[in-house]
Parts: C-alpha cells; structure tokens; sequence
C-alpha cells in the first residue's frame, strides 16, 4: 500500500480521518479473502513537527544521520525550525517538512526502527504481511 495512507507522510502513522478503519480492513481481507498487505516505508522522518513522537524519539536516541565534524555549521544549509544542536543532516523528500535520516550503522538505530514497526503492527494495528522499505 502506497503512502497515502500516513498521516502527511510520516512513517509509522495511519491518518484517522481518511483511513481511520485500514486496520480494520486489513483484518477483515486477510480473514476473510486472504489478502496479504504490505506498506511502504520510507526512511525519511519528519523533524519539524513537535508532535510527531517517531522523530521526537529518533532525536533523543541520537539515531540520525550527522553533517561531517569538517563542515562548519554555517555551510551546513539545514532548513529552517529544526534541531541542530546534534548535527543531524536535513533533506526533502515525502513528508510534509524537512526529514531526518536514520544512520543504519548504529545498534541503537536499528533497534529504534524496529520498534517503530512493532508500534505500526501492534499499537496501530496494522497486522502486515511484508514491508516495502524504499532506499
């Protein structure tokens, strides 16, 4: 299933108002048709948005990609209203505003991406079959 259904964008949401039953949905066409359902993720995560808990945690854990040490901060060209105190390297791509990138090479990187998915699959419902990770 394409992104449409996160809510703008962001990874590991469904939007309530136009997809609020999706969980709902999923269940019911892998019961009763055996329909197999796989989202796409999109590892690019939100980072202006104080309400989005995915990047907040990101941040905290210090999961980001980081700007070299031998870039100085005023060549670093990272947008407007977003942390930079942690070097974290901003690009543009699907979500709504600036996104992070999430640094693979760390454990700590890959255990918080893999809680996402359990959120996605456990908190939000959404009972997948397979994941469509875009690189």
């Amino acid at each position: 299933m394409d992104s449409d259904y996160k809510h703008g964008s962001q990874d590991f949401t469904i939007d309530d108002i136009n997809f609020g039953s999706l969980p709902k949905l999923i269940a019911d066409t892998q019961r009763d048709l055996n329909l197999h359902w796989t989202p796409i993720i999109d590892p690019a995560i939100q980072g202006n948005d104080s309400h989005y808990n995915i990047f907040t945690d990101g941040y905290h854990q210090n999961v980001f990609v980081k700007w070299p040490k031998d870039i100085p901060l005023a060549e670093r060209q990272n947008p407007t209203n977003v942390y930079t105190d942690r070097d974290i390297m901003y690009g543009r791509v699907w979500p709504d505003g600036p996104a992070a990138y999430p640094d693979y090479l760390k454990n700590v990187t890959q255990n918080w991406w893999v809680k996402n998915f359990e959120h996605l699959y456990r908190d939000l419902g959404w009972r997948f079959d397979g994941l469509w990770i875009v690189s």
